[in-house]
């Protein structure tokens, strides 16, 4: 284990400076005062809330999970890289970057957050708790990185002083790790909590599910998974236009919601862009004006591909309520001729479809927005139920018992209104049926990359053949399936290997 330092990510990133690091505080707020005593404690755990906010708020490092998948083709963004494989996806990607030292920073919080809470004076109920939420954040943040570059460096204490001579963990000791942290947790944690977007025993037992998966305990999986769901308090809600409606989202379904706006944990921060990523500019076809009930205003950067879209089946109910297919003329100042308020707006009504009528996503669409912004405060959900029934679903699977898997598959194809069960289940069916329900929440890269198919399936099926947006299964290397570790970190460890394919 090496202790880093540049990686620390807190105020002013530390350097080998010593006077520096002897600086008084202008803000009074020393690590003194943070880690030596309880309510001290408590507010460095919530600021692992607005740490971890920082993922979904950055332009690109939430949305690059998303994107160069076998569901979704790209028009256009800051880190084209990470949607097309090309030449964008090298050691001096910003967004590996970003995803690195954000990681690292709340690594290192959540370190000293556990080394002070096992030494101060304190109720040990109140202690437990702020352990367990530290390790949680720890679990997720190594978890992340373990998938994303593979190639990372373990750390368990508080960076003291610098370090020079570094070397890649074994993968065992972090999935090790990731195990432990997680199984405190759920030993320590409730079900309930008083604030919305706390973490719970609930989301510790999905997270620890989701890591059984990569290390191929499927008994692990299969347990906490169907533990959850018998016994947590979360259930699918009914109907699936309620998933995502409103900007609360704090709702049954739910495990983890990352909190935005005024009054939440860690701070509301400055909002996202999620609301306006996904969703075609309709407004730039005469006739059309900016609209909350058809997305607002809109980058149109990523969409769903002809591949997804063609998954749903007659009468489900996903197809019209995650995604908006059609727009509609409203304006009628610049009608064109021949077209009445409501017609729907064709291919042959504008010269460029692409990215003015392309299909859009609605799940992160926000009706309280300033019409005109680029920013949204509307809740984001991380983990929900639904994603927890594919992971008992597969690892029953993959002990031999798809009969038994299929009844969590079933009843989310029950709730999205297809009524004629599957009888039977394998990886592909398994593939098509998360991409229907969790198509843009994050989860398919990873869960390709799991399985082994990464590469293939975005050969076979990522980007789109209409309008030519074939780049990732075009330019996908065997290498993709982990990101390049950043340069700017490998300047600062000498010696230190990058990933194959990216020297």
């Amino acid at each position: 284990m090496k202790k880093l330092i540049y990686l620390l990510g807190i105020a002013g990133i530390m350097t080998a400076c010593v006077d520096y690091l002897e600086e008084t505080s202008i803000t009074d707020i020393t690590s003194d005062l943070v880690y030596k005593n309880p309510e001290g404690l408590k507010n460095a755990v919530v600021a692992l809330y607005d740490i971890q906010r920082d993922y979904y708020s950055d332009e690109d490092a939430g949305l690059s999970t998303i994107r160069g998948t076998d569901i979704n083709w790209s028009r256009s963004a800051h880190d084209m890289g990470a949607a097309r494989y090309d030449q964008g996806m090298s050691p001096n990607n910003g967004v590996a970057r970003f995803n690195w030292r954000l990681n690292y920073r709340i690594i290192e919080r959540a370190n000293s957050i556990i080394e002070a809470a096992e030494s101060i004076d304190m109720l040990d109920a109140e202690r437990a708790r702020i352990i367990a939420e530290a390790k949680v954040f720890r679990a997720r943040s190594y978890f992340f990185l373990i998938r994303w570059f593979d190639n990372i460096i373990l750390n368990t204490e508080p960076t003291r002083a610098i370090v020079t001579e570094f070397s890649p963990a074994q993968s065992n000791a972090v999935w090790g790790l990731i195990r432990e942290d997680l199984s405190y947790a759920i030993e320590h944690l409730d079900y309930q909590t008083s604030q919305p977007g706390r973490i719970t025993k609930g989301l510790a037992m999905h997270m620890l599910a989701d890591v059984a998966l990569w290390i191929e305990d499927w008994g692990l999986a299969e347990h906490l998974s169907t533990t959850l769901i018998s016994e947590g308090p979360y259930r699918l809600l009914d109907d699936v236009a309620s998933i995502f409606d409103g900007n609360s989202l704090n709702h049954e379904e739910a495990i983890l919601v990352i909190q935005f706006g005024e009054g939440v944990v860690g701070g509301g921060g400055n909002g996202h862009r999620w609301a306006q990523y996904f969703t075609s500019q309709y407004y730039n076809v005469r006739g059309v004006v900016l609209d909350h009930n058809q997305g607002g205003r809109a980058w149109a950067r990523t969409h769903p591909n002809d591949y997804l879209l063609g998954l749903y089946e007659e009468g489900d109910k996903r197809i019209d309520t995650y995604y908006r297919r059609y727009y509609f003329f409203n304006d009628p100042g610049t009608l064109p001729a021949g077209k009445n308020l409501g017609d729907t707006v064709t291919v042959a009504d504008i010269a460029n479809p692409y990215p003015n009528i392309m299909p859009s996503v609605t799940k992160y669409w926000d009706n309280e927005r300033d019409i005109n912004s680029a920013y949204s405060y509307k809740n984001i959900i991380a983990h929900r139920l639904a994603e927890t029934y594919f992971i008992a679903a597969e690892a029953l699977m993959r002990q031999g018992k798809a009969t038994e898997g299929l009844v969590y598959i079933n009843a989310v194809r029950d709730r999205a209104g297809l009524l004629d069960p599957l009888n039977e289940l394998n990886e592909e069916i398994l593939l098509e049926e998360r991409a229907k329900e969790l198509a843009f929440e994050g989860h398919r890269w990873f869960a390709l990359k799991r399985m082994g198919v990464l590469v293939d399936r975005v050969r076979k099926y990522g980007g789109n053949e209409d309008g030519g947006f074939t780049h990732p299964r075009d330019n996908i290397r065997d290498y993709h399936v982990r990101r390049p570790i950043p340069q700017g970190e490998l300047d600062l460890m000498p010696g230190y290997p990058q990933n194959d394919g990216y020297q």
